[in-house]
């Protein structure tokens, strides 16, 4: 979107293809043939990529906030210290489940609103130009999105500003928006709230006392806090990974765009000041004191910028440093992109023709790898069971040691 947000004459708009896939056309009879849009391309002119010297677990101290967050809370800190100094915030909202996008944060209160995982493409609309005018003003500015995102604004920008920090997210990849509202939209409205589903969220994963759990949770509506066991606390319907086809087809990849599994920046070293992420596969090999299921946060401070921020925010952390390598085993977009699923072109074949997505995902996922998904989701609540495992095994090699 760097393209659409430099346009002087506001000649490129946002257009669907036939599986909901959006890209830039440009209309002809506006355009000046200015070249702009192309100078800030960052497929035509990639951003700098920055290596971290040692990675970092990380947590909020503030038991309730991390408890709301998908994670371990970190973005949600950095925001807090971006705006006490005099800073904005901007990141992904879900403000509905048709509305996802890329919002303007000025005040604590409205951080609640970037909290959650959302498993689709959020929309940037002309978000870009409002970045630059923050920074032209001279206020602080915290940007976090995929990086590709973060590649965009840098490539619309143009210049270095002193002032501004982004966070790059490690990215699986994106489905596309209309995907999300066919899903929603295929239950039953008395999964809803009584006014219906119009300002209607969703979330796509919850913490239990075995871990976090994925799938597709409705009638919870912005600004509701959740009760035990991540449950809503205003009613609403809850499926559970694999039996979802949205959150079927995002797990195995077959709705990402198609450039996701070709994407220049899952991988180290990475584009923003600092990358924040899920710290998959923390303790398999060396001890840790975190609890795991309560969500731990993935930190790399990339370049002297993220560095200075992180110094700033690790008094309001619990911190524990770990190496990249680590990091790096266990998420695999940190060393390839997502891989292309056998079955994608029968996927998006059928969706295209208008079959809809649950046949879709029959038609690209192999009843086997089904199964296997079903039962991987089933086994997590023996994971206290075998936490206790991983423990005594950690604790036999220090003895060896």
């Amino acid at each position: 979107m760097a393209c659409v947000n430099a346009c002087p004459r506001d000649a490129i708009s946002v257009c669907e293809d036939a599986c909901g896939y959006e890209y830039p056309e440009i209309d002809l009879s506006r355009c000046v043939d200015c070249g702009l849009c192309e100078r800030v391309c960052p497929v035509h002119h990639p951003a700098g990529l920055h290596e971290a010297p040692c990675a970092y677990a990380a947590a909020s101290l503030d038991g309730g906030e991390r408890a709301s967050c998908s994670s371990g809370g970190m973005a949600t800190v950095a925001g807090r210290y971006i705006l006490e100094q005099g800073g904005v915030v901007y990141g992904c909202a879900q403000l509905s489940y048709r509305e996802i996008r890329h919002v303007r944060v000025d005040s604590p209160s409205g951080l609640g609103q970037l909290k959650g995982s959302k498993y689709v493409q959020s929309e940037i609309g002309l978000v870009y130009r409002s970045v630059k005018k923050d920074l032209e003003e001279g206020r602080p500015v915290l940007f976090s999105g995929t990086p590709c995102q973060v590649a965009g604004l840098k490539g619309y920008l143009r210049k270095d500003y002193l002032h501004l920090y982004t966070l790059d997210l490690v990215c699986h990849g994106v489905p596309p928006r209309r995907m999300l509202r066919e899903d929603v939209e295929s239950y039953p409205a008395t999964g809803f709230p009584a006014d219906g589903r119009a300002d209607t969220s969703v979330q796509f994963r919850w913490k239990t006392q075995y871990g976090i759990q994925y799938g597709i949770q409705f009638g919870v509506r912005f600004g509701d806090r959740f009760g035990a066991n991540g449950a809503p606390s205003s009613g609403g319907k809850r499926v559970r990974l694999p039996h979802d086809p949205y959150i079927l087809a995002f797990s195995t990849g077959l709705s990402f765009r198609e450039n996701c599994h070709h994407c220049p920046y899952s991988r180290l070293p990475r584009v923003g000041d600092l990358t924040v992420g899920d710290f998959w596969g923390l303790g398999a090999h060396e001890a840790t004191h975190f609890r795991i299921r309560e969500g731990v946060s993935l930190v790399l401070a990339n370049t002297p910028r993220g560095a200075a921020l992180w110094e700033q925010l690790r008094s309001r952390l619990d911190v524990e440093e770990r190496t990249v390598a680590e990091a790096a085993a266990g998420n695999w977009n940190l060393r390839r992109p997502s891989p292309r699923p056998s079955g994608k072109d029968r996927f998006l074949s059928e969706y295209a023709r208008g079959a809809g997505l649950a046949r879709a995902c029959r038609a690209g996922v192999p009843r086997l790898q089904y199964l296997r998904i079903d039962l991987m989701e089933r086994l997590k609540q023996f994971r206290p069971l075998v936490s206790s495992f991983k423990r005594l095994r950690l604790l036999v090699n220090r003895i060896r040691k």
